[in-house]
């Protein structure tokens, strides 16, 4: 028995040696499925620097017998080999990531801090390591669930960059490999759908989202959340190069094709329906080159995208495909050519509509063209230098040669000004103590209701429009257009009226709508006040009757009469909104109020008439009529600004007084009684949020022609006041204008082309520099225009009276009181 045991022992003493000695002259065995690396390549710590010994020229495979596919745990205690080439490998043991070769000593290439899952993809020459830093169900402690990094496995060297993203390695549900370029394409679990990424392992960029044509950053919808091991490639690609290096390609899989504009973090889209067909470089005047993209959808019809994050439809142009072709934005395209200045040009407006272009040419005399210096152009014209801007050639509308030649301007000063925000107000004013109307209501508001409305209707970059009533026991609740009943606890929408709203912009947007209603019988009594309208409606809300009457805000029942109150004024009419008669709002007395110094009006929002006695001026909505001699004063809701960066004109006019909002103006004589409305709406594209003229709602007043200018976004309104009527006499959409001045019957103001001027100026004084400056003359009498240029980029302009012809003119740079 003993001679039994000591032969088995003997036998597996031999075994263990065989085993050992194979495993040695193989270099490699498999254990459990895992790769494991062998013994010799164990070094003590002292061993981990590089050696500068030659490393032969490899061959990398690409196959997945190469690399390891398996998620695996860093903190292995056995070497577990992840990569090999030749004699070069790639492997990872007690947290530590090595290389190692015949030439190279091994070689430490990163430590992880715990023990975590990770997982490796090989794409030729890039090997993609992902480990999972933050796992599902773990404690949330921070958006980074991933580390990743790339190894680029080239020359007997590897180069590391790493990443860090939302997902890691268990999130991948597949991976997908591009061959030309080499890039990884990533499908991820986002909640309970997915999403898509590209890295480009060429690129600083990190991870990409893929955007979905036609629908922003949607997510992909997709029940199929299930994880496939094995590394994909697509079905098709191709290559488009570009003149500067770079290509844009194509990959297409199953659902269809992704277009990928090299090194940019902007271009990664899925385009479902539609495919690249043709791809060309687009110099841009002033912003480098982008490529301009050439599509087919499925009906064949063609389109254009200029590639990048703003795409929008253009419908295709063949034009654009010759050359010489410049785009001065997204939007806008000009050339030089033999018939003269060229221009195809685009509606400005992000939409999935297709856009189609207008074509434009401006006629210039051959062989005059001196110089070109982005978006200015330089002529020699009978023996003097004159200009043509393409801006102003793309964007100021019914363009004639005339309103667009600019001469440099002959003579001018300069000079620095300290600008104070404290200018734009008038001197303080003693007045009735003035207050801010905080909610649009009868009655206090419970709490509760707050609560209720908030939820419904949450306040955050836009503000509903809100008006409250309380009408017995029962509250109810306007919000814009719906009309809202709170009961029992719970507000519940009744429906939507047929009002207007209108939005005020500033630094966020507010609506304003109805300020006031009522019931009668089953039906409603509404104030449209924006529409300057008053409603009878059925309990159906639709419109039974209506009556037109100067923006209404209060509404009143008097047994069988309705009271309307409007500009200084009651009107009363039937219960079928028919009127009956009018009585002038009585002025109140103001002996028991308290007076006060209000500090902040705007200039033109005060006025006092000497002739009437009357101290006219506007605050939070309201026009007040204050007569400080007899202690008397009248206030009537007049209206607000669409636009936030206006402000309320109050304007003396032989035996009127003009109050000028930014988009209509109201007529009273001197006494504080209306007389006329003239609407002048706004219109498209304004110059609302973002781009507003510095010289908005500004005005000049030509008393002796009976014409008032107004600049209003990017136009100039002439208003004939004896005709109560409007036109636009100047428009230049995108431009920003100065405020407006006159001197001879001229208007003048300052213009600086490109919308975003401003903001290049105000970070960079070289480009302030290199930038020009517009002055633009207007005649009242003819409203022909004559154009100056001025090298620099001046903020604001003065006039002063040199002569009888020209003004003298100083331009303004604006310094901060810190400089």
């Amino acid at each position: 028995m003993e001679r039994k045991i000591r032969l088995y022992v003997m036998a597996a003493v031999v075994a263990v040696l065989v085993v050992g000695v194979l495993w040695l002259m193989n270099g490699v065995g498999k254990d459990n499925g895992r790769t494991i690396v062998s013994t010799p390549l164990e070094t003590s710590s002292e061993d981990l620097t590089a050696t500068s010994a030659a490393t032969p020229e490899p061959t990398v495979a690409a196959t997945p017998d190469d690399y390891y596919e398996d998620e695996f745990m860093t903190d292995t205690e056995e070497p577990l080999l992840l990569w090999k080439a030749d004699d070069r490998k790639l492997y990872v043991e007690k947290r530590q990531l090595y290389y190692s070769s015949e030439a190279t000593e091994r070689q430490p290439l990163y430590e992880w801090e715990s023990a975590v899952p990770a997982q490796v993809w090989l794409n030729g020459e890039y090997l993609l390591v992902g480990s999972q830093a933050q796992q599902e169900g773990e404690e949330d402690a921070g958006w980074q669930r991933g580390e990743w990094f790339i190894l680029q496995l080239k020359d007997g060297t590897v180069h590391r960059s790493k990443r860090e993203m939302f997902f890691g390695p268990q999130e991948v549900l597949a991976m997908t490999a591009g061959t030309e370029p080499r890039v990884f394409f990533a499908k991820v679990k986002n909640g309970e759908s997915y999403s898509e990424h590209l890295l480009d392992p060429t690129s600083d960029v990190d991870w990409v989202r893929l955007l979905y044509y036609g629908e922003g950053t949607r997510p992909v919808v997709n029940t199929d959340l299930n994880k496939e091991k094995a590394m994909k490639s697509f079905r098709d690609s191709r290559a488009y190069p570009l003149s500067d290096g770079r290509a844009v390609y194509t990959f297409v899989d199953d659902i269809g094709e992704i277009t990928y504009l090299q090194h940019s973090d902007y271009l990664v889209r899925r385009r479902d329906g539609i495919q690249l067909t043709d791809v060309k470089s687009m110099p841009f005047l002033e912003e480098g080159t982008r490529a301009l993209g050439r599509f087919r959808n499925e009906t064949g019809e063609e389109l254009m995208f200029l590639l990048g994050h703003n795409e929008v439809n253009m419908r295709m142009e063949p034009k654009l495909w010759e050359q010489d072709w410049k785009a001065l934005n997204d939007y806008t395209f000009t050339r030089i050519s033999s018939v003269g200045l060229e221009v195809i040009q685009y509606p400005e407006q992000f939409d999935l509509e297709v856009l189609t272009p207008q074509y434009k040419r401006f006629p210039v005399p051959e062989g005059s063209l001196a110089a070109e210096e982005g978006p200015l152009l330089t002529y020699q014209l009978n023996g003097e230098k004159r200009y043509v801007s393409w801006y102003d050639l793309a964007y100021t509308e019914q363009a004639t040669p005339q309103m667009i030649w600019l001469s440099a301007l002959p003579d001018y000063a300069a000079k620095e000004v300290i600008y104070t925000y404290e200018a734009d107000f008038m001197d303080a004013k003693q007045v009735p103590q003035l207050t801010f109307e905080e909610n649009n209501t009868n009655a206090a508001i419970p709490e509760e209701l707050y609560r209720a409305v908030e939820e419904l209707y949450p306040t955050s970059d836009y503000g509903f429009a809100k008006t409250y009533r309380k009408i017995g026991e029962i509250w109810y609740v306007i919000a814009d257009k719906m009309l809202n009943a709170y009961r029992n606890g719970k507000l519940e929408v009744i429906g939507e009226l047929p009002v207007t709203v209108i939005t005020s912009v500033g630094e966020g947007f507010g609506g304003r709508g109805v300020r006031d209603f009522l019931t009668l019988n089953d039906g409603w009594i509404i104030a449209d006040t924006e529409a300057s309208r008053v409603l009878k409606l059925n309990g159906d809300l639709e419109i039974v009757a209506e009556l037109a009457i100067p923006t209404p805000y209060r509404l009143k029942l008097q047994g069988d009469e309705l009271q309307i109150a409007t500009f200084g004024k009651s009107v009363y009419t039937n219960l079928n909104v028919e009127p009956l008669r009018e009585q002038a709002q009585p002025f109140a007395s103001t002996a028991k109020l308290k007076k006060a110094e209000h500090e902040y009006f705007w200039r033109d929002e005060y006025y006092e008439d000497a002739e009437s006695g009357l101290s006219w001026y506007y605050f939070d909505g309201y026009l007040y009529q204050y007569h400080a001699k007899r202690q008397q004063m009248r206030t009537f809701f007049f209206g607000y600004m669409e636009n936030f960066q206006a402000h309320v004109r109050i304007i003396p006019y032989g035996d009127e007084v003009l109050v000028l909002l930014d988009r209509r103006m109201e007529r009273f004589d001197r006494q504080g009684n209306w007389r006329q409305t003239l609407l002048f709406p706004r219109v498209e594209p304004d110059g609302i949020y973002d781009r507003t003229p510095r010289g908005e709602n500004s005005y000049v007043l030509n008393e002796r022609n009976g014409m008032l200018y107004s600049l209003q976004g990017f136009r100039i309104v002439g208003i004939d006041i004896a005709q109560n009527k409007v036109e636009t006499v100047f428009r230049q959409s995108y431009a920003d204008m100065g405020e407006l001045m006159a001197h001879n019957n001229s208007l003048y103001f300052m213009l600086h082309s490109n919308g975003n001027d401003r903001y290049t100026a105000m970070s960079d004084q070289a480009a302030r520099e290199k930038m020009h400056t517009e002055i633009v003359k207007l005649d009242m009498e003819n409203h022909q225009v004559q154009r100056y240029i001025v090298d620099g980029y001046y903020d604001a302009m003065e006039l002063g009276a040199a002569s009888d012809k020209e003004p003298a003119i100083v331009l303004n740079i604006y310094k901060s009181p810190a400089n």
